[in-house]
Order: structure tokens, then sequence, then C-alpha cells
């Protein structure tokens, strides 16, 4: 007696990596034709992944920023006012605040971007 039992197993595609959407696509179990439309998943996957990890990135520089800057502000109350220490600090806190403004828009381009490739990979789903 021979007894099996069918496993199905269902993914989410749109919410896989670009990694694990490669792995699928060099299981045995997909046909030529799904593997070949996968593939185009997994190009719009990686793309979305690198723009989360370009995002990610500039938010987590933007961060370090703000923090640092707390300890400048201690700093600059430590020193004494008008000596070269207090000059130092507040040119270093304007030089943040720059880097401040540049990251915003940064953060704004990598976050339009970030959401581009998720709509690209929305509609290639939905055509899978």
């Amino acid at each position: 007696m021979v007894m099996e039992r069918p496993v199905v197993e269902t993914v989410a595609i749109q919410e896989l990596t670009a990694e694990r959407i490669l792995a699928l696509i060099a299981s045995t179990e997909l046909d030529a034709e799904s593997k070949a439309r996968l593939a185009a998943i997994a190009e719009a996957a990686k793309a979305s992944d690198e723009a989360s990890l370009a995002l990610a990135s500039r938010q987590e520089r933007r961060d370090g920023i703000t923090a640092d800057q707390e300890r400048i502000r201690e700093n600059i109350g430590a020193a004494p006012e008008g000596s070269d220490l207090a000059r130092l600090y507040a040119q270093k806190m304007l030089d943040q605040e720059r880097a401040l403004e540049q990251l915003d828009k940064d953060i704004v381009d990598a976050r339009a971007k970030y959401e581009e490739a998720r709509r690209v990979l929305g509609d290639r789903v939905r055509a899978f």
C-alpha cells in the first residue's frame, strides 16, 4: 500500500527577496515558463532590495549625525565661551547641519526610488 499526501505551499512572491526568488527559480518543480516569469520578478525584487538598503543606509547616517550632535552640544556647553574649542565645536555643528540638509534631500530621493521599485515589483507580480 502506498499513501501519498500532496503538499501545497503558498508563497507571497512580492514579499520575498530577490535571493529567495532566485532559489525558487533554481528548484526543479517549476516549468520553464514560470521560471522565466519569475526571473523578471527577481530583477524587480533585486531593485527593490537595493533601494531599500540605500534608504536604510541614509536614514542610519542621519540618525548617527543626530546622535553625535547631542555630544557636540554638551561639549559646546563645557568649552569656554569664545575659545578655539568652542569655535571648533560650533563649526562641526554647522557642518553636520549642512550634511543633514543634504541627507534629508537624499532620503526623499531614496524613498521615491524605493516606492517606484516596489510599484514595479507589484506590477510584475500581478502580471505573473
